[in-house]
């Protein structure tokens, strides 16, 4: 078992993996609304509130997993802590506060590891033949484009323009006006301009990551009326979908409430910022993939720890140098990610547990939830 705590500005997220097989399975994801991106001050810094806020998730998340015999995890933090002032400072308070070990990904290696994890989805998805496309990862205070041209990486961009720090700075209330729309959308022309000039990038599909764009699908199908499984949206209908909330007015936002009230506010800023990469790369279609950083950062530990075996088997060799027994060089592998949904996945889908690990998880977390929901009646009932 192997788990991911991601520190993002919206959200932070703990999944739990198991690793024990040929395949990866998502046994369990725990999270925690934090909206860091909220608590920055007028001088760039998170506050210490907003410190504070993530130190308490962290601790949340470190309590639970010690009712799970405590596997490893890996902290990472992506543009909550690395489009801030005081990165260093709000990094070394959460590793002297929680005893975790904080990784800070740039822009770049976010990129990546979202086009490691969308790619690894597809390969394991017959239904997606699709070889060139552009993921596009939008976050709360950040945006990552990758394009993706058969298995090469040609280009991968990160700019400092998210779902919610665009509703903090870009619109009045929680429905964004024409001019809110506009201001948006000029950021985030004005990002892609800078890097691509006169030649942005034309792709038809767009691989969708993180969970804005989760968001936008689960909306979408209830808009339309699609199937739950559906997992592809058309451009021209996302555009549409922005304009009933002017027309519907209140309809529009009581479905909103309904269908994904912990992001009523960072909804429609993050289809916004969508629907504006998908008409500057001429793009059509969505797909959306349950993949993302956690899961390409999973693949790079997987790796790292493969390649240590392999140096571990490589030195062991040479000092049976000149012996007549040789060792058992290790087969350990890289397992394959087994998604719970990948870009297009098959209507008909059904994950099941691969081995005893992942059938008993269910009765571990329970009772990891147990316990919690004991020790807080009692603190109640302290207090």
């Amino acid at each position: 078992m192997q788990g991911i705590i991601d520190i993002g500005s919206n959200t932070m997220r703990l999944s739990l993996y198991g690793t024990d097989t040929d395949t990866i399975d998502l046994l369990m994801s725990k999270k925690a609304m934090v909206g860091l991106a909220a608590e920055i001050d007028d001088y760039n810094n998170l506050s210490p509130e907003g410190i504070q806020k993530a130190c308490e998730a962290l601790l949340m998340f470190k309590d639970f997993l010690d009712n799970l015999n405590n596997p490893p995890v890996a902290v990472i933090a992506t543009a909550s802590l690395r489009n801030i002032n005081n990165t260093q400072e709000a990094i070394d308070v959460l590793e002297k506060a929680t005893g975790f070990d904080v990784t800070l990904l740039s822009g770049t290696e976010e990129a990546h590891y979202d086009s490691v994890a969308v790619r690894h989805g597809m390969k394991m998805d017959k239904l997606a033949p699709v070889t060139d496309f552009m993921v596009v990862d939008i976050g709360g205070g950040s945006t990552e484009l990758v394009e993706c041209r058969g298995e090469k990486n040609i280009d991968e961009l990160s700019f400092p323009v998210g779902s919610l720090n665009q509703f903090l700075r870009n619109v009045d209330y929680l429905v964004p006006t024409q001019i809110n729309r506009k201001a948006i959308k000029k950021l985030v022309k004005g990002h892609v301009s800078n890097h691509w000039g006169q030649t942005v990038p034309a792709i038809s599909v767009i691989a969708g990551v993180g969970g804005s764009n989760r968001a936008a699908l689960h909306y979408y199908n209830q808009h339309w009326k699609l199937d739950a499984s559906n997992g592809v949206m058309e451009v021209a209908r996302l555009k549409k979908m922005i304009k009933s909330f002017s027309s519907e007015g209140k309809k529009s936002v009581v479905r909103l409430a309904r269908l994904a009230p912990d992001r009523m506010h960072t909804f429609l800023p993050g289809l916004i910022i969508l629907c504006t990469i998908a008409v500057l790369i001429e793009a059509d279609t969505v797909a959306i993939s349950d993949w993302g950083v956690r899961e390409g950062y999973l693949l790079h530990i997987l790796e790292r720890d493969l390649l240590t075996v392999k140096k571990q088997d490589s030195a062991a060799v040479k000092t049976m140098h000149g012996s007549s027994t040789v060792p058992v060089v290790s087969k350990t592998r890289v397992p394959v990610v087994k998604p719970v949904g990948t870009v297009a996945k098959p209507k008909d889908a059904v994950v099941k547990p691969a081995n005893a690990e992942v059938e008993s998880i269910d009765t571990v977390v329970k009772q990891a939830e147990q316990k919690e929901a004991a020790r807080d009646t009692e603190e109640v009932q302290d207090a």
